[in-house]
């Protein structure tokens, strides 16, 4: 009897991550939740959770993702675990809870440093846009300290990660007021992984405010159409879009 509940269990586990698979990125989230839920388990055991977690954020489920890991007590969060729910705090424009749990992987290992320095940076910026430019020349050196420790690890996958901090880069340098570093940026972060919205988003502000309302309104279009219809960059490309001539 047991072996078979665990042959079934397995089954079922095969069978939902084949079906998540299938699913394209900006599937309702009504429709992959209840499959991730299976996935993550009755019990919501920190393994499994993780496992559905990335599910999660894989398939543009941001809140679901927070729900989860904050099932798991916080005395038993790993490193990655404050880190993802900074990614899925900050996904829901909950930037400075965000910010909050990222900060708690600080003392966590230092293959995790990357994702700390750059993803502290971003929420900072996003909370305090108008810092002190001393300020943002810190964040500025984080971030290229993160793409620095990021090149020399080239864990599993790196290229996706190494996109987002350059793309952290683009975003400080135009809040400094650098348009042409930022663009240049941009265009670096597209060439290492394409069609990650918020850098659309970045590149559309960045046109704007070179006075090239075409080209902006075409980026911030290619967010929206690229982003998961339910989440935050699709509104906020949407709300873009109203402010271009």
């Amino acid at each position: 009897m047991l072996a078979a509940r665990v042959v079934e269990s397995a089954e079922v586990e095969a069978w939902c991550k084949g079906l998540l698979q299938g699913l394209p990125a900006g599937c309702p989230r009504a429709v992959s939740r209840p499959l991730i839920e299976r996935l993550a388990g009755s019990e919501r055991k920190p393994a499994a959770i993780r496992e559905a977690v990335a599910w999660c954020l894989k398939l543009g489920n941001e809140p679901f993702a927070r729900e989860l890991i904050e099932a798991i007590p916080e005395g038993e969060r790993l490193p990655i675990d404050w880190i993802n729910l900074g990614v899925a705090l900050g996904g829901e424009g909950r930037f400075s809870e965000a910010l909050e749990a990222t900060e708690h992987a600080v003392q966590g290992a230092d293959e995790h440093r990357p994702w700390v320095l750059n993803n502290v940076a971003w929420f900072r910026a996003h909370l305090r846009p108008e810092a002190p430019a001393e300020e943002r020349v810190a964040w500025l050196a984080a971030v290229r300290e993160a793409q620095r420790l990021l090149e020399a690890q080239r864990p599993q996958g790196w290229t996706t990660p190494m996109s987002y901090f350059i793309g952290t880069e683009a975003e400080l340098l135009r809040l400094g007021g650098d348009l042409q570093g930022a663009l240049a940026a941009v265009d670096r972060a597209v060439a290492v992984h394409s069609g990650i919205p918020y850098q659309l988003l970045i590149r559309s502000k960045v046109l704007a405010a070179m006075g090239r309302p075409t080209d902006a309104r075409a980026a911030a279009e290619e967010a929206l159409r690229k982003a998961h219809p339910e989440s935050d960059q699709a509104a906020k490309a949407t709300r873009l879009l109203a402010t271009i001539a």
